[in-house]
C-alpha cells in the first residue's frame, strides 16, 4: 500500500493516493495511469509538476516517477473507468481518510506503517543522493572561503573538484581564456578581466635553450573569479 499524505494550504494533512497504488487496484499498467493523470492535468489546465513524486524501488534500487493525487484528482481520474474500478478507488479512499482522522488506527495497521516507513526510506535515500552530489561543491567552496589570492588554472581546478585538463577545457569553451593561436599559454578575455574574475601576472622562468630568462603573462584566477566559476559549474548563469 502506499497511501500518502501532503500538506494542505492550510497547513493541514491531506490524504493521497499515487498513480501506483492505483495501478494496482485497477489493474492496469502503471505508465497508462501515468498517460491518463497526465491527460487530465492538461484536460483541468493544471501544472502536473506539483504532484510529482519520486519512489525507489528496493530491489534495484532505481528511482521512478508517480503522481500522488489528492482526493478530488484521484477520483476525477478513474472518472472514465467501470463502476467496478471506482468502486476499488472509493473504499481505497475511505480507509485513508480513516486512518488520517484517527492515528491510533494507522499505528494499528501494518499496511499503513508500511506504507509511512518506506515513504520515510525514500526520503531518506533521495536525501543521501543529494549529499553526496553536494560534497565535492561544500569541499570546494571550503576550499574558496580560506584562498586568499589568485591562483592558477591547476589549483583553481583542484579547488573545484575537477581535471585540470576538463576544467581548461571549459574555460576555453565558455569563453573565459583561450590560446593565442590553438597554442600557448591560456590568456584571459578582455571582458573576464574587466570584470575582475581573471588576472595576468608577470612570470619569469628559465629558458634552458637560449640560456636565459624570459618573462611570460601568466593567467591567473582571482578570488572574485573562483566564487563565480564555482556557482556556474553547479548550475549558475553567467
Amino acid at each position: 500500500m502506499n497511501d500518502l499524505m501532503h500538506s494542505g494550504s492550510g497547513g493541514g494533512t491531506l490524504p493521497t493516493m499515487s498513480t501506483r497504488e492505483i495501478a494496482e487496484l485497477t489493474s492496469k499498467k502503471h505508465q497508462h495511469v501515468m498517460r491518463d493523470a497526465g491527460a487530465m492535468f492538461k484536460a483541468l489546465d493544471m501544472d502536473q509538476e506539483g504532484y510529482v513524486h519520486f519512489w525507489t524501488d528496493p530491489q534495484n534500487g532505481q528511482r521512478y516517477r508517480e503522481f500522488l493525487l489528492p482526493k478530488d484528482l484521484t477520483l476525477t481520474l478513474v472518472a472514465g473507468y467501470d463502476i467496478q474500478l471506482r468502486h476499488r478507488i472509493v473504499k481505497r479512499l475511505e480507509e485513508i481518510e480513516a486512518r488520517v482522522s484517527d492515528p491510533m488506527v494507522a499505528l494499528n495497521d501494518a499496511a499503513a506503517l508500511r506504507g509511512f516507513l518506506l515513504t520515510y526510506s525514500e526520503k531518506v535515500i533521495a536525501l543521501e543522493h543529494k549529499v553526496e552530489e553536494l560534497a565535492p561543491k561544500a569541499e570546494a567552496l571550503d576550499l574558496l572561503e580560506t584562498s586568499e589570492g589568485s591562483v592558477g588554472p591547476r589549483l583553481a581546478a583542484k579547488m573545484l573538484n575537477m581535471p585540470e585538463k576538463k576544467f581548461t577545457s571549459w574555460l576555453q569553451t565558455n569563453r573565459w581564456a583561450f590560446r593565442q593561436n590553438g597554442i600557448g599559454p591560456l590568456q584571459a578575455y578582455v571582458d573576464k578581466r574587466d570584470r575582475g574574475y581573471l588576472e595576468h601576472r608577470p612570470h619569469t622562468y628559465r629558458d634552458q635553450v637560449r640560456g636565459e630568462d624570459r618573462t611570460i603573462a601568466q593567467m591567473m584566477i582571482t578570488p572574485k573569479g573562483l566564487k563565480r566559476l564555482a556557482e556556474r559549474l553547479s548550475g549558475g548563469r553567467a
